[in-house]
């Protein structure tokens, strides 16, 4: 399972994609979708005790597949970054999980059904998941790196909100400042107009 490593890798993405793009809000898509495959495959193995696995539908390439066709197709117009967040973020959650070990599950249908053992015992699997999550000192640390990081992003927001709202016009901009006790000659403000336009 791993949460807070799925979290990070999610976050690591987002920050990178962000870099990219320069938007801020695939940071966030990217951390829930990071972990999405075990937001749907741990609640499908307790209804359907049968599976004996938190690693089944959405653990495969057939979903990853699905899930981006649809993503694609619903936001292709005007969010193509957040198809390339979804996909990835899912694919990297494969790839954390090690699923080409489990070839039946990564590569259903092609193999056949999934693999009704996971090798934890009949009704355990969670508990030793559990287990294993709050004893490992990878997830500890990843907890603390997530903090971190979001710490330094909210400041960093927070800072730059305070000096220039990047959803303000040029206008707005120069009063705040102005404001604040900042002095803009008419040149400087002609100057910032022509910037603006290009």
């Amino acid at each position: 399972m791993y949460v807070f490593f799925h979290l990070l890798v999610g976050l690591i993405l987002g920050l990178i994609l962000n870099r990219i793009r320069k938007e801020k809000w695939l940071i966030p898509v990217c951390m829930f979708t990071s972990i999405l495959p075990d937001l749907i495959d741990k609640p499908l193995a307790f209804i359907y005790t049968e599976l004996n696995s938190g690693r089944t539908v959405s653990h495969t390439l057939l979903f990853l597949g699905v899930l981006t066709i649809i993503t694609g197709i619903l936001l292709y117009k005007n969010h193509k970054p957040l198809i390339w967040g979804i996909g990835l973020s899912v694919f990297l959650h494969q790839i954390a999980d090690s699923m080409w070990n489990l070839p039946t599950t990564w590569f259903f249908p092609i193999y056949g059904r999934f693999l009704l053992d996971s090798g934890l015992g009949e009704g355990n699997w969670f508990w030793v998941l559990y287990r294993n999550e709050i004893t490992s000192p990878v997830e500890w640390f990843c907890a603390v790196e997530i903090i971190i990081i979001l710490t330094v992003i909210v400041l960093d927001w927070r800072t730059t909100q305070t000096i220039k709202d990047p959803f303000a016009s040029r206008e707005e901009y120069i009063r705040l400042m102005e404001a604040k006790g900042f002095h803009f000659t008419e040149e400087q403000k002609t100057k910032t107009e022509m910037e603006e336009k290009t």
